[in-house]
């Protein structure tokens, strides 16, 4: 189930709670609502999305196709304000994981997996450095 959709730091990182069983719908509904929040902000600079998956029981069995997960990544495909993917999973699903960094790398997005949110906004921190900079001017 998608809980919610909303800004971790205003114009730049977009966070999703998902809990429960997820679906494709899910999935697909948690992308439009990303693409609406984008749609708000009038900035220039990357938005990167972080899934937490963190209290999630289980992936319908279509996600766990590499088909599946390539449909997901075509629907930001034509975004070009999205930078990064970050799903976040203690314990992920190892076929989970395989077809989303394929998917992800087939369509040209930037994927990776973090153990924690903290872990997750400490490599966005690393590899964007405009987020630390936005951060120290408010």
């Amino acid at each position: 189930m998608l809980n919610k959709t909303e800004w971790h730091q205003a114009g730049r990182i977009i966070l999703q709670v998902y809990s429960g069983d997820i679906s494709f719908a899910e999935m697909q509904e948690g992308w439009q609502q990303t693409e609406a929040l984008i749609a708000l902000d009038n900035g220039d600079l990357p938005v990167h999305l972080v899934l937490d998956f963190t209290q999630r029981r289980n992936f319908s069995p279509d996600l766990l196709k590499l088909q599946t997960m390539r449909q997901l990544f075509e629907l930001c495909r034509g975004n070009p304000r999205l930078g990064w993917f970050l799903a976040v999973q203690p314990q992920p699903n190892p076929v989970m994981l395989f077809s989303s960094t394929v998917a992800a790398r087939l369509v040209g997005r930037k994927f990776r997996l973090a153990a924690t949110l903290e872990e997750a906004l400490r490599y966005l921190s690393y590899t964007d450095s405009s987020l630390v900079q936005s951060s120290q001017n408010p």
